[in-house]
């Protein structure tokens, strides 16, 4: 069964810009099915699993203390699971602060999530569930409810009418509806933007209409995977491993989602509450041998640098993709070929961003919401601008780089790039544009605990890379993380906490697992 990508995210973003949004028409209107949760102020627990009933095998030796590498989603859930059945657990994590690439920072007196956003898909989603747990409403936040108001604009020609950006969404989403046909007629050699410029071929597009369905087509595929659309595969590839038969509902949901209220970090910290987490705590090696493993663990504080080692029988490495890439972490015995292999070929892509408050909304003068920005050379920095204020209360946009234009940024100071982002809102609304009060930029690339947002297939991948980088080894090691996840939600954090129930599924041999949740009140 294909693992495939194009028809996660793109294909439901698309059929939102180019249809349903059309008749939803306008900001406010509620994404169909989305359900808000209520608020708890108890501590409860709640039965997951990882969408199976199937418990995987692959251990050695009874089960004594775990030690868990990372704190962020795949690692706390599974340390949440596990210290719910009793099991002496320690997360080990690097950085000062837990949640990995989920990443709430208070923007000028507003939460904004640097790293994770979305639920994705959020109707039986565990995270929705874990969130109504937490007491963490779910706002339905996809910004193509607002195609009636997000501004296209061209940098050659500005604002593109109204009808001409209808016509370019729906040609975006009828080339994702015949993406499989077309790749069956270029074969596995052929790129995503091989596919997108034979459709644009086929149909007879030329001028500005092929600029702009070009556009939304590059960009909805960067953002959405990371990479560059010449690195992505316009057919991806298959597994020849058997996926577990699901036990619930398929995830639905309408466009890119939801947002948690309040942020990403209120679930985070909900779902670490009880575990015993060591922040800085960076492991440089793993050691397994007979009957045991040893961590070892750069700690930091006030400035001094100590090497210290935890032993335990089984160790749970959930750090991102990146960080396996940058060999950050030293196996002893090393890891097998097959394993390295599939973190060689798996693609570990780049997104950044820029948050920024202001005093007044002036993007809305003109009743416009979103910005998607053509640049002049057909494409160009902060191609995708949101408007956050209905869901944060503040006048506040957040600017999107993805791929190729991500790692343009590379080597820039802050300063730099939050120029770059006012430059692009200086070309579209002039004068109009305010200078913000305050700014956060990302900078995931060069973060040493993740090195790039999250994980891709490229054209090099193979169809069982995600599950051989899932693969226990010497019975000892295991590994989780969005990178791992084999069911069709990679690069998720839904899909990174999944793979910390599964793990824990397979070190307790049970079917589903208790989550608790204290309230994030």
């Amino acid at each position: 069964m294909n693992e495939n990508e194009l028809t996660r995210r793109q294909v439901v973003s698309m059929a939102g810009l180019g249809s349903l949004a059309v008749a939803v028409g306008g900001p406010g209107a509620a994404s169909a099915g989305s359900k808000l949760f209520s608020s708890r102020s108890k501590s409860v627990k709640g039965t997951f699993d990882d969408g199976t009933d199937e418990i995987l095998g692959g251990l050695q030796g009874r089960r004594g203390r775990v030690i868990v590498v990372g704190a962020g989603m795949a690692g706390l859930s599974a340390a949440n699971a596990l210290r719910n059945a009793g099991v002496e657990t320690v997360v080990l994590e690097g950085r000062s602060r837990i949640g990995g690439r989920t990443h709430t920072e208070n923007v000028g007196g507003t939460p904004v999530d640097l790293g994770a956003a979305w639920v994705h898909r959020p109707i039986n989603n565990p995270m929705s569930a874990y969130a109504e747990q937490a007491g963490v409403n779910l706002v339905p936040a996809s910004p193509e409810l607002d195609v009636a108001t997000l501004l296209l604009y061209d940098g050659k020609s500005g604002p593109v009418p109204n009808d001409s950006k209808f016509t370019a969404f729906m040609n975006a989403l009828q080339f994702y509806e015949r993406s499989r046909g077309i790749g069956r007629e270029l074969g596995n050699r052929a790129t995503l933007e091989d596919g997108a410029a034979r459709f644009l071929d086929e149909i007879g597009l030329t001028g500005n209409d092929r600029r702009w369905a070009s556009f939304i087509i590059q960009t909805y595929s960067e953002l959405g995977y990371a990479k560059d659309w010449g690195t992505q595969p316009l057919n991806p590839p298959a597994s020849t491993r058997p996926r577990p038969t699901p036990n619930h509902p398929s995830y639905e949901g309408f466009g890119m989602g939801d947002f948690p209220s309040g942020g990403y970090g209120r679930i985070v910290k909900s779902l670490a509450s009880g575990s015993d987490i060591r922040r800085n705590h960076n492991v440089t090696e793993i050691k397994r041998s007979k009957g045991k493993v040893e961590v070892t663990a750069v700690v930091t504080k006030k400035g001094k640098k100590k090497k210290v080692i935890f032993e335990g029988t089984h160790v749970l490495v959930a750090v991102p993709l990146g960080v396996l890439k940058a060999h950050s972490i030293k196996f002893s015995p090393p890891l097998p070929k097959t394993k390295l292999g599939a973190v060689r070929r798996l693609g570990f892509g780049n997104v950044e961003k820029v948050a920024m408050t202001f005093e007044r909304p002036f993007w809305q003068d003109e009743g416009t919401t979103h910005l998607l920005h053509v640049g002049k050379k057909d494409s160009g920095h902060f191609p995708l601008i949101i408007d956050l204020q209905r869901f944060v209360g503040k006048p506040t946009l957040v600017a999107f780089n993805g791929g190729a234009m991500a790692r343009s940024l590379d080597g820039k100071k802050p300063q730099q790039v939050r120029e770059e982002a006012m430059d692009v809102l200086r070309q579209v609304y002039g004068r109009r544009a305010l200078k913000p009060e305050e700014v956060a930029v990302t900078n995931w690339l060069n973060d040493p605990f993740s090195r790039g947002s999250y994980s891709a297939t490229v054209m090099k991948t193979k169809g069982d890379d995600r599950a051989l980088l899932a693969d226990p080894v010497g019975g000892r090691i295991l590994f989780a993380g969005e990178a791992t996840n084999f069911s069709g939600r990679a690069s998720t954090a839904d899909g990174a906490m999944s793979t910390g129930i599964r793990e824990a599924k397979r070190l307790l041999q049970t079917p589903c697992v208790q989550l608790g949740a204290r309230s994030a009140q």
